[in-house]
């Protein structure tokens, strides 16, 4: 048989073709039909990755602080073992916890924490201190994304101080806190403590908070520390201070005993008393065995009049009326110069802000009130909105009263509603509401009126007089 020329040449120009493709080939078979096959794939040799964050912000710290944080997370994307080694460039005080975070490899389809420690060894406060967070993958395209940002504020805690006040058992602490956050002191006789103040904020973004520490025992020597628990969870404790009280002159203080009925127990806490009559006309709180704790001595002296009413107030104050001692002006009015006021007063005895009787009468009168207000009488209350209730009375004229015949000098009592500034918001006369021919007792001191109590229920006032029986 005859060889065919043109099919020897065609099978050999199909393998002269495939030899320069290494993926498939097609070869000649004795039947002249081709059968194709298929070779290995290439090796991959690259993955891919995604990043839960590129960057990451730690905050506010204190300097040799620890915040342990999560501040990535990887995850492995791809079909082969990624390779990773994690390291960390910037600012010191950064470090990544090993044993919590990626290791050396990470299998396809899995996701692994970098954990990162911010303990700054220094202060950059307002300024923020940077790192970067290299993961240096080893398996991944040219371009991935393979860092992180990290960055924190850091500020040191200085020491606070602690300084005497006008008043003898007080003492006032100061401190600087350098972020947000809440002020309480702890005090006692030892480093235990035992006993704490109330707990006041910072200003906003920080800053000094004085807090007055009441409640020791005379001519003792106290141990004092502030605690601080910041906004963002962190907490820190000052140092211990030491501050020794002294005692009110002698002539001040007021003498008082205390006893326990047999077979009881007086509950714990503080009395707050306020003598009306005698040389302790004042205002002292005691412990459970009546040993002095705290009283207010006023720094100028007190004229003719009683310290009536101590309430102590939302920010710690005590809001007091100072009104002319004995009964009424009907038969003893006070003489000029008698202190009649009402004021507020911190913890150390200073005055916050008060009014006088005469500048309420010209309040009233300003703001086109026809009244005239005697003397202040008995009671101050405070509202939650800051508000004062100050009680007063006032003289108002009636001719021929049943059984009074003439004219007729009645004594009535009327309530003033001050605002924060000591602006007149709100006027009740109790003339304009009672009857002035009901009077039981004491006629012409009408009302006699004792106390307001404020009924958070309603809001409404509770007014107690004592002559309308």
């Amino acid at each position: 048989m005859t060889a065919n020329p043109w099919r020897l040449f065609g099978a050999v120009l199909v393998l002269a073709l495939l030899a320069g493709c290494s993926s498939s080939s097609t070869v000649s078979t004795s039947s002249g039909g081709t059968s194709p096959t298929t070779s290995t794939p290439p090796a991959v040799t690259t993955t891919t990755v995604t990043l839960s964050d590129t960057s990451f912000d730690f905050g506010e710290d204190l300097v040799n602080n620890a915040i342990l944080q999560t501040v990535v997370k990887v995850s492995n994307t791809g079909t082969i073992p990624l390779t990773l080694n994690p390291t960390l460039t910037g600012a010191p005080g950064f470090n990544i916890i090993a044993l919590e975070s990626c290791g050396a490899q990470l299998a396809p389809a899995s996701s692994c924490p970098v954990v990162v420690s911010y303990a700054p060894t220094v202060a950059s406060a307002p300024a923020v201190q940077t790192a970067t967070l290299n993961l240096n993958f080893g398996d991944v395209a040219a371009g991935t994304l393979a860092s992180v940002t990290l960055t924190g504020t850091s500020a040191a805690m200085t020491a606070g101080t602690v300084t005497a006040t006008a008043n003898p058992q007080v003492a006032q602490y100061t401190i600087t806190p350098p972020f947000a956050g809440n002020v309480t002191i702890s005090f006692g006789p030892t480093q235990t403590y035992g006993l704490q103040t109330w707990t006041q904020p910072t200003p906003s973004g920080g800053g000094p908070v004085s807090i007055y520490v009441a409640g020791m025992l005379a001519n003792t020597t106290y141990h004092m520390r502030a605690s601080v628990q910041f906004q963002n969870g962190l907490s820190a404790n000052d140092i211990d201070h030491t501050f020794t009280t002294t005692s009110y002159p002698a002539n001040e203080i007021p003498k008082f005993t205390a006893a326990t009925t047999t077979g009881q127990t007086p509950q714990a806490g503080i009395e707050m008393l306020n003598p009306i009559i005698g040389p302790a006309a004042e205002i002292a709180a005691t412990d459970m065995s009546g040993n002095i704790l705290w009283q207010y001595i006023t720094a100028s002296p007190i004229v003719g009049a009683t310290i009536y009413a101590p309430k102590q107030m939302s920010n710690g104050d005590l809001l007091v009326l100072i009104a002319p001692s004995g009964s009424t002006v009907l038969n003893n009015p006070p003489a000029p110069g008698t202190s009649d006021l009402v004021r507020e007063i911190d913890l150390a005895g200073n005055t916050v802000k008060q009014i006088t009787m005469t500048q309420l009468n010209a309040a009233l009168a300003a703001a086109n009130y026809n009244l005239t207000l005697q003397v202040f009488h008995h009671d101050v209350t405070p509202l939650p909105n800051g508000h004062w209730l100050v009680l007063a009375n006032t003289l108002k004229s009636f001719t021929n009263l049943p059984g009074y015949p003439g004219t007729t000098n009645v004594l009535g009592d009327v309530i003033v509603d001050l605002d924060t500034n000591l602006n007149i918001v709100w006027v009740w006369n109790e003339f304009d509401h009672l009857d002035v021919n009901r009077h039981p007792v004491n006629f012409p001191d009408w009302t006699h009126t004792n106390a307001i109590i404020y009924s958070k229920d309603d809001g409404n006032l509770v007014d107690s007089i004592r002559h309308q029986s």
